[in-house]
């Protein structure tokens, strides 16, 4: 079985080296949470790091960390034959969608002067892994290209499933980025699950339940916590009303003589919904489709995700207008506690969001309607067509069965005893750069972004 620690096999890493990294700051955020992070990593003896700052943000001088500015003004064009159509794409998506146009006409010529930069400056400045933050925008993306091109090894660092894990210390350090605070952090040796196959894809059907599995997941169901935290929804939207007001009362959203089917939105601008095959890709989208499809004895509770909460009379209105042609669905609010609407619904709801792998911990069924990190493992129901909605309701059964539990907690051991690492724990990031530079060695090929846009 192969729940405990791994490590990997012949290493020919000596014990107590300094391991040289960098990480790509491309927002004024990263700069703080990578100095936070790296601090903590420092407390080992092991790493040695520096700060690549890009040439958008202002310059910073850290006493404790070096920094290095990566231009990245199109004053240059690479020589290395990268696919640019690739490293683009997502950041051409964003624009093409009215979000975020600051490269607006310019992807390709940033991309290759940063590239040429960003090659540059390595070849002068030798490391043994670059790590970068999701790998989703055009500044990460081509950083990853020129890194593995180059066969240095890259660690895509994301926001975690779970916001403790089986062993994260009491009053464990957190490191702080746009306004949310993360014990825990995914640390993927191939790339963010987001994009694609990943580290997920290549390990975790190894793994067998853990246990110790039963006993966390009731001390998580006792604290109900969910990956974002009201504080966090709080300092990010500054709406005390989500901490200081009490909980939205659900009982009126709850009709007698229903199946309730609890639908979670996510945010159109989320990276998971541009990469992958999904059945649709916004939230608009997600409700209407299912609203026009539930059979006559299910009812529709759509929750917003919380960092929607700005638009909840917009959604409000938007649901009244659906309610109009379907009558057979409302909007709950986006601040109400995930836990208890997961335990008063049926069955849940989603594209790929998070809130759908917690509900499996309550073992509710789940559907969705795109393709994520927990989708198409045996214990979710994964719809191939919108028009097979119906058919599945109709015969959704009351609970999981023992097959799909079995096949959950196979994949939540993993995740949360293997692959996602608390901030407290920064031996277990060092073995995991370890591995990711002996792989790197190795020449493992490394998956490519099988998933479209």
């Amino acid at each position: 079985m192969r729940w405990a620690k791994t490590a990997v096999n012949d290493m020919h890493i000596p014990i107590n080296s300094t391991i040289k990294i960098a990480a790509i700051c491309d927002t004024g955020d990263h700069v703080s949470f990578f100095a936070e992070l790296i601090r903590t990593l420092k407390k080992t003896g092991r790493i040695h790091a520096s700060l690549l700052i890009t040439g958008d943000q202002n310059y910073v001088l850290l006493p404790d960390i070096p920094c290095a500015q990566i231009p990245v003004m199109p004053d240059g064009y690479s020589n290395i034959a990268l696919n640019w159509e690739e490293i683009i794409r997502y950041e051409e998506s964003l624009i093409a969608n009215g979000i975020d146009p600051i490269y607006k006409g310019r992807c390709t010529a940033i991309a290759q002067s940063f590239a040429c930069n960003l090659a540059s400056w390595l070849s002068k400045n030798p490391i043994d892994c670059l790590i970068l933050w999701s790998g989703v925008r055009l500044i990460s993306r081509t950083a990853q290209a020129v890194a593995r091109y180059l066969k240095l090894p890259v660690i895509t660092l994301e926001s975690p499933y779970f916001p403790f894990t089986p062993d994260t210390p009491l009053n464990c350090p957190q490191v702080h980025l746009h306004y949310v605070g993360l014990s825990v952090l995914i640390w993927d040796i191939i790339q963010g699950p987001q994009c694609g196959p990943s580290q997920i894809s290549q390990e975790c059907s190894d793994y067998e339940a853990h246990p110790s599995l039963p006993l966390f997941l009731d001390l998580w169901k006792s604290r109900k916590q969910s990956k974002f935290s009201k504080d966090d929804i709080v300092r990010c939207l500054k709406r005390d009303a989500a901490v200081n007001g009490s909980e939205p009362s659900l009982s009126p959203a709850f009709p007698k003589g229903k199946r309730i089917l609890l639908v979670c939105g996510q945010l159109d601008k989320d990276s998971s919904m541009f990469f992958g095959n999904h059945l649709v890709r916004c939230w608009r989208d997600l409700v209407r489709s299912i609203a026009a499809r539930l059979p006559g004895n299910w009812y529709m509770l759509y929750k917003p995700h919380p960092f929607d909460s700005f638009m909840e009379e917009e959604i409000r209105s938007y649901l009244a207008k659906l309610r109009a042609l379907y009558s057979n669905c409302t909007a709950i609010s986006s601040t109400a506690n995930a836990h208890e609407t997961i335990c008063r619904a049926d069955a849940v709801a989603c594209i790929n969001s998070n809130i759908g792998l917690e509900a499996t911990v309550y073992a509710k069924p789940v559907i969705t309607l795109g393709e994520g990190h927990y989708t198409k493992r045996g214990f979710t129901y994964d719809l191939s067509k919108l028009d097979d909605l119906k058919s599945t309701l109709i015969n959704l059964p009351e609970a999981m069965s023992e097959e799909q539990l079995l096949r959950r907690d196979r994949f939540l051991s993993y995740i949360l005893f293997q692959y996602l690492i608390s901030v407290g724990r920064p031996e277990r990031a060092i073995e995991r750069i370890e591995k990711a530079i002996v792989l790197g060695a190795r020449q493992q090929p490394v998956l490519s972004t099988a998933y479209s846009i």
